[in-house]
């Protein structure tokens, strides 16, 4: 073990990113505090772990006693001085739609000194090399164009999130314009708030006469604590990280995503590993993006929702056969109200799709994850 001095006398032993201290019951307060001493130590914020096997794993040292059998992480912060900030910002051959997108950046407020843009290309084959190169001409930004050759999402957004150099990540869609208020918003919330890991923000519709598809319109300021407030209100047009949330849990899951079999779902799967670590996670109505997804017939529109349920079946699977009783019960909700309407015939909705093609593509997601691992 690895002593550290800490402040209030506290003395905090780091072993494997486990972290012990030699002082009876610390509070939740001493745990920020030491890792903030850490943090500035080492020029660097780390991500404290508490894991507590029993009361008496370790005799001679505190513990939570609240917290016997969980891990629990604090602390995560931007690291020291001016806040980096980066978004990313994930294309494949949708030019046009990429072009209207940066052209909202330029109507961005000063959010700070430092801030980056990252458009990665997920190996277009239209004008979206171009597109890039002419906005960063006029860009009065720090703007990088990045080629992935993997295919799929998940690829796109883990290359995007190695080539960021901000303390604080934040991701939007090709297909979205950004309100003049959101990086500002973002940025705001994670300097007010050192703990806060993950950030959702509100999606509204671009186009009111269009369909809603990704709508996220709560105007009430929630801390995520359940799976439900998480389905509901975070999504991945709209969500922003602490670098260290991804030193901690990892990446998006290549297996899930646009470019896959499964089509969808990476988003929710970060962003339940991450809730299922116990993270500081809060939905914010100011940070607004507006979604112009372009979806008019009747097709397109049955297209994105197979895509959804089958990112949902591989999601519930990848968890499933993991042993996340959570997960299983919520699949097996679903399953259960679509079998229900199934038999009952009720569900005349056009805009979208009936519950046994729901149920199918479920199936067929659970059934691609299986097989691909």
């Amino acid at each position: 073990m690895k002593e550290v001095r800490c402040p209030k006398g506290i003395r905090l032993f780091a072993n494997n990113g486990y972290l012990y201290f030699k002082r009876p019951h610390p509070t939740r307060n001493h745990a920020i505090a030491c890792g903030n001493h850490i943090g500035s130590a080492q020029q660097r914020c780390v991500a404290i772990a508490v894991h507590i096997v029993s009361p008496h794993c370790c005799p001679s040292y505190g513990v939570f006693p609240h917290l016997v059998g969980k891990r629990v992480y604090e602390g995560f912060m931007p690291r020291r001085g001016a806040v980096g900030f980066s978004v990313i910002i994930c294309t494949r051959n949708r030019a046009s739609q990429l072009q209207r997108c940066l052209q909202k950046f330029n109507e961005l407020q000063t959010i700070c000194e430092s801030w980056e843009l990252i458009v990665v290309d997920n190996n277009s084959s239209d004008d979206t090399k171009a597109v890039v190169q002419k906005f960063i001409a006029s860009a009065s930004v720090k703007v990088s164009y990045v080629l992935e050759y993997r295919k799929g999402l998940s690829y796109a957004r883990n290359r995007g999130v190695a080539e960021a150099s901000g303390s604080i990540i934040a991701f939007t869609d090709d297909d979205c314009f950004i309100d003049a208020h959101w990086a500002g918003t973002i940025v705001r919330e994670f300097a007010a708030d050192p703990s806060l890991a993950v950030l959702g923000g509100r999606v509204e519709q671009a186009d009111q006469d269009a369909p809603p598809v990704g709508v996220r319109a709560f105007s009430d300021r929630k801390r995520i604590s359940s799976f439900d407030e998480l389905f509901g209100r975070m999504i991945g047009c709209n969500m922003a990280f602490s670098r260290q949330v991804f030193e901690v849990i990892g990446g998006f899951d290549p297996l899930l995503g646009k470019g896959t079999v499964s089509g969808s779902a990476e988003d929710l799967d970060l962003l339940y590993r991450a809730f299922k670590m116990s993270l500081n996670m809060v939905y914010v109505p100011e940070a607004v993006v507006f979604h112009a997804h372009g979806r008019t017939s009747m097709s397109s529109l049955q297209r994105v929702h197979d895509e959804y349920a089958k990112g949902r079946g591989g999601f519930y699977c990848k968890h499933m056969v993991r042993g996340d009783f959570d997960i299983a019960k919520r699949a097996g909700r679903e399953i259960l109200d679509l079998a229900r309407a199934s038999l009952s015939r009720t569900n005349a909705h056009v805009a979208r799709p009936s519950p046994p093609r729901v149920l199918r593509n479920l199936a067929m997601g659970a059934l691609f994850r299986l097989i691909g691992g």
